[in-house]
């Protein structure tokens, strides 16, 4: 497993794997992204200077995404792997591995639909911490 720094030509592997019926089933934003609205989205957020965009790598293979938004106090996490890749610990190993490539002192936070419980235990895995919970949603707090 590795985490490569996305490059632009990227952006449709992104968009793949976030428009997979399984992958938007639990997304905060369940509706399907259109291909334009995304590259859109994509380069704007792509080009921040304290946003993150990683590919998760398996064996030469790209796997999955890792993103980080910041925002306020905040970096929001978003990851998402393809379904023959899940629970073989490679997302696990991708947010532990994290730390070598931001800075220290970051607080991460995921927002996770409540009934996701595979991404619950991955974050709980990972050293997230639980700090809200609301009707949909638990928002999990790590400081690395």
């Amino acid at each position: 497993m590795a985490l490569r720094r996305a490059e632009i030509s990227d952006s449709k592997f992104y968009f793949i794997l976030r428009n997979q019926i399984n992958t938007r089933k639990f997304s905060l934003n369940k509706k399907k992204i259109p291909y334009s609205k995304h590259q859109k989205w994509f380069l704007l957020n792509y080009k921040k200077k304290n946003n993150f965009f990683f590919v998760i790598t398996h064996k030469t293979k790209n796997v999955g995404y890792l993103r980080l938004s910041k925002k306020k106090k905040f970096y929001d996490v978003s990851i998402c792997m393809k379904q023959q890749f899940r629970k073989l610990n490679i997302a696990y190993k991708s947010l532990i591995n994290l730390k070598k490539h931001i800075k220290k002192n970051k607080t991460l936070r995921a927002k996770v639909d409540f009934n996701n419980i595979s991404s619950i235990n991955l974050f709980t895995k990972s050293g997230f911490k639980i700090k809200l919970v609301d009707k949909t949603n638990l928002t999990m707090i790590k400081k690395i």
